[in-house]
């Protein structure tokens, strides 16, 4: 049995996490702010300890095995927007947390797992059938192009070794973060490991938060909207994996037998989907004949494509994702209509924060 400290664990991963070290017989402990109002709070699974008043007091409440620290803003437009906020969450809070640590004499638990993302990973590499690959940026809905020969590039699959080139203040706190850790770990010899966890969806989230998560944007969209209104295309494709799997992933990656002092792991299904033909699923399943539109607008911030190769995690853990895109399409809207009069509102919120993007420049 280990004892596991999970900050941020109130949330969407946090509580996938929770579970799964709970049906293993971890004894686990919650600490999470509540900052998210979107959340539901009020069956937290683990013991709620969030109460304690200091990072100090928390990090000697018990000798933990394991901290999990998944405790972030998640929002890639917001974050361009409101950076003080994303850097003071993500990066100063992290450091704070291993500050504590330092500050009790030393003491370090065994290991100190991070929620890491793909967003350092910007727009990731691109393969020029002439000149080979390369890492461009984007500032348009079109796919970037070879900067050579000016053709159209295919985009690459992402694994670990890929360079890093974040394109929003969120994708830079999330590699400060590891950055801070990696270093952090070197100095204090304190085994750690960061999961980089691709689009992550639950199988109940709240379709009202218009800041992060693919399927309850387009459910939001459905129940409140006139129409279906996305960004770009719809050719933009993501690696969507079920935060149930990414809670497997974790506890996999607490078990596995490690030889080193920091390392970095993708967490997704190595499958992408556009966002067209997710919107085209979801649409049948809650309201068929909803027209379905793409903008042509282009959110600053936002990358076109993105797939996974989870090669590395998985031969050091035997570690698979479990639930089909498919299979959870079908859930969550079952979901949704089972609770349709719960996310009624007045107007889609996601069309608030729109608003919000273009007074500030950045569509």
């Amino acid at each position: 049995m280990k004892t596991v400290l999970v900050t941020g664990g109130g949330g969407l991963i946090g509580q996938a996490i929770v579970d799964r070290h709970l049906a293993a017989g971890d004894d686990v402990y919650v600490y999470d702010n509540r900052a998210n109002s979107f959340n539901d709070y009020s069956a937290l699974r683990g013991t709620d300890i969030s109460g304690i008043g200091s990072l100090e007091e928390l990090v000697t409440y018990r000798k933990f095995d394991i901290v999990s620290h998944q405790a972030a803003f998640v929002g890639v437009g917001e974050s361009q927007y409101n950076v003080l906020k994303y850097v003071d969450n993500n990066v100063t809070f992290t450091a704070k947390l291993l500050q504590a640590f330092v500050s009790n004499k030393g003491y370090m638990p065994e290991l100190f797992m991070l929620a890491g993302s793909m967003g350092p990973y910007g727009e990731g590499p691109y393969r020029c059938s002439q000149h080979g690959i390369f890492y461009p940026s984007r500032e348009g809905v079109a796919g970037p192009a070879c900067p050579v020969c000016a053709q159209p590039m295919m985009p690459q699959a992402i694994d670990e070794s890929c360079e890093l080139h974040p394109k929003s203040v969120y994708g830079f706190t999330k590699k400060a973060q590891e950055d801070l850790l990696r270093v952090f770990s070197q100095t204090y010899r304190m085994r750690a490991i960061s999961l980089r966890y691709f689009s992550v969806y639950g199988l109940n989230s709240n379709p009202n938060n218009p800041f992060t998560g693919v399927l309850s944007v387009i459910a939001n969209k459905i129940i409140n909207s006139p129409q279906v209104s996305m960004y770009e295309d719809g050719e933009q494709t993501r690696d969507l994996i079920c935060a149930d799997d990414v809670g497997a992933a974790h506890f996999a990656a607490t078990r596995m037998r490690q030889d080193f002092l920091f390392e970095a792991f993708n967490i997704g299904t190595e499958r992408s989907r556009s966002l067209r033909a997710i919107s085209d699923q979801m649409i049948a399943r809650l309201m068929p004949g909803k027209p379905l539109a793409f903008s042509g607008e282009y959110r600053f911030g936002d990358i076109k494509h993105s797939q996974a190769i989870c090669r590395k995690f998985r031969e050091m853990t035997g570690w698979e994702p479990k639930v089909t895109l498919d299979e959870a399409i079908e859930q969550y809207c079952r979901f949704v209509r089972e609770h349709w009069s719960r996310f009624s509102t007045a107007e889609d919120t996601s069309s608030m924060e729109h608003m919000r993007l273009k007074e500030k420049g950045l569509i």
